[in-house]
């Protein structure tokens, strides 16, 4: 265990980009791809590892990679990628750009990963043949380098085969048709009448696209997992080996005890009135003991540790330095800028001129700070 006196805070730009590192580290262990001495080297996020991730072992998404090359090319044409995309599930978009999504111009086509943070990929076509393939920046369309070849992974994690949808649309037709049953005799036609049709739009879209808004609710019977098991999540992709740190973990492991029940909170209220089925109870975090069995080794870093931090009889290794490395500066102050500061100062020191307002000056100056 690792004990830090400061600690820093969590922004919106630092999580999406841990999203996105979380994501490609999916794909690149999913895929083989690996980054350090044939080992995967991932980042982790504050919450993900909790959450679900796919399936690591299903084979027949191993599959589902578009593979460009200008020889020997999988892709014969223009249209065959883009009907590809569609089937990894990005989205054509031309105007607003951005992840998940692919735009076509002519006869190039450019994709945007879900995985990548400020990369984009163009391909060119003459005629039947792949031209050309360049990286670029999804910015300016300025073009970083030429590559021979590209491996575009799905856009999402929850693809499965259209044998496995049309299996998961007859499960979840028979609990609809349950659950609305259920609510006629309670007496709640409104809320049986909501669950019908929202139920059967989302069945219609995952046999027309095969993907639906809230995919995630219907997660486990699209697994073909038991009611109740423990979901995939981001942890089961790594090797029995992994290394896990837990930062501010005073803070972070309450979270992890408190995340199950929160969300069982908020979806037992959807499914009380009709908005979700049951079974989206499965689509949630895992809870303290899953989590707890799942790790293998794992460092605590916190500047006051807890008591299951300690109770794991870990050492306890005190870390007395600024997290940034630097030293505080040395400061010398003078009462006005008419003494010339900067002039017995030595090279490289620079002056820092405070200017307050009138009444708060007076209230330093009385309480001797001025």
């Amino acid at each position: 265990m690792h004990e830090k006196k400061e600690g820093q805070k969590s922004t919106p730009q630092n999580d999406q980009e841990r999203w996105i590192l979380g994501s490609y580290a999916i794909w690149a262990q999913f895929f083989g791809q690996f980054d350090y001495k044939g080992r995967l080297c991932a980042p982790n996020t504050t919450d993900s590892p909790l959450y679900i991730g796919g399936r690591p072992k299903d084979e027949d998404s191993r599959k589902r990679t578009i593979k460009v090359l200008k020889r020997d090319w999988d892709i014969k044409n223009r249209d065959e990628l883009l009907r590809k995309l569609v089937e990894l599930q990005y989205e054509r978009n031309d105007m607003n750009f951005v992840r998940n999504k692919f735009r076509v111009r002519g006869d190039v086509v450019e994709v945007y990963p879900a995985y990548s943070a400020d990369s984009a990929y163009r391909v060119e076509f003459f005629g039947d043949e792949v031209d050309r393939i360049a990286e670029i920046n999804t910015v300016t369309g300025e073009v970083k380098n030429f590559i021979s070849h590209l491996a575009i992974y799905p856009a999402s994690h929850y693809i499965v085969p259209r044998e496995r949808i049309l299996e998961a649309v007859q499960e979840i037709r028979q609990e609809c048709d349950q659950r609305v049953e259920w609510f006629r005799q309670e007496g709640k036609l409104i809320e049986a009448q909501r669950i019908a049709e929202r139920t059967n739009y989302d069945m219609e879209m995952l046999l027309e696209i095969g993907f639906c808004k809230g995919i995630e609710n219907y997660s486990r019977v699209l697994a073909g997992r038991e009611p109740g098991s423990t979901p995939c999540t981001l942890m089961d992709y790594f090797p029995d080996d992994f290394l896990m740190f837990i930062d501010e973990s005073h803070v972070t492991l309450p979270q992890v005890r408190g995340m199950f029940g929160g969300d069982r909170s908020r979806k037992e209220n959807l499914i009380q009135f009709g908005f979700r089925l049951p079974s989206a109870l499965d689509n949630r975090p895992l809870n303290f003991d899953e989590f707890n069995g799942k790790i293998n080794q794992v460092l605590y870093v916190s500047a006051t540790p807890g008591p299951l931090e300690r109770q794991n009889g870990a050492p306890v290794v005190e870390q007395i330095i600024r997290p940034t490395g630097l030293l505080d500066p040395e400061i010398s102050g003078f009462d006005s800028p008419a003494q010339e500061p900067g002039q017995d100062a030595p090279y490289g020191a620079l002056d820092l001129i405070e200017t307050l307002p009138q009444d708060v000056g007076g209230e330093r100056k009385e309480e001797g700070q001025l």
